[in-house]
């Protein structure tokens, strides 16, 4: 939701600045005695001033902006996915923790140390640490004999990072493609 925050922030900071422009230009024409400049504001205000609150067109737009401003408001309260997982070891009133990445990182660079590894990719979540890694050999059997090793080389590297909980460690090895 960071992301979609961040937009959204930035095409209302946007929208802010062009209305503030368009209002600072029209408000100079109009004091300079010249007609609108940018917009037709004169139309607008005609309809606005023979337009009333109870009219429909006002209530389906407040109905529309306060289903949107609940949307909004909903989503806010999503919890975000887990950035940092914990470490089980750490001193009372400290909150030691390693970022998915940095697990993710480390978690390849193990797995890619067992010989016969030629490529790894790994995805963290706070229950799971799924790897996916291929042989520098072109067939199944010998891309499929590394497969233990390298799960314990990934769990070795998991238990020594002591997370607690401490994910499931997941291992799929593919044979390189010619």
């Amino acid at each position: 939701m960071r992301f979609v925050n961040r937009i959204l922030a930035a095409l209302v900071a946007l929208g802010l600045i062009i209305g503030g422009l368009l209002l600072i230009v029209e408000v100079i024409a109009q004091r300079a005695g010249s007609a609108p400049v940018l917009v037709r504001w004169d139309s607008a205000y005609q309809w606005a001033s023979k337009t009333t609150w109870e009219s429909n067109t006002l209530r389906i737009v407040f109905v529309v902006m306060a289903i949107v401003g609940l949307i909004l408001l909903i989503a806010q309260f999503k919890r975000a996915s887990v950035k940092r997982l914990r470490v089980a070891t750490s001193a009372d009133n400290v909150d030691v923790a390693y970022t998915r990445r940095g697990i993710a990182m480390a978690v390849k660079a193990a797995a890619v140390h067992v010989d016969g590894v030629r490529r790894t990719s790994a995805l963290v979540t706070k229950k799971s640490v799924r790897v996916t890694a291929t042989a520098a050999s072109t067939e199944a059997a010998a891309a499929k004999s590394l497969t233990q090793s390298v799960n314990d080389a990934v769990q070795k590297q998991i238990n020594d990072l002591d997370l607690d909980p401490s994910p499931r460690v997941n291992v799929t090895m593919r044979a390189r493609r010619n």
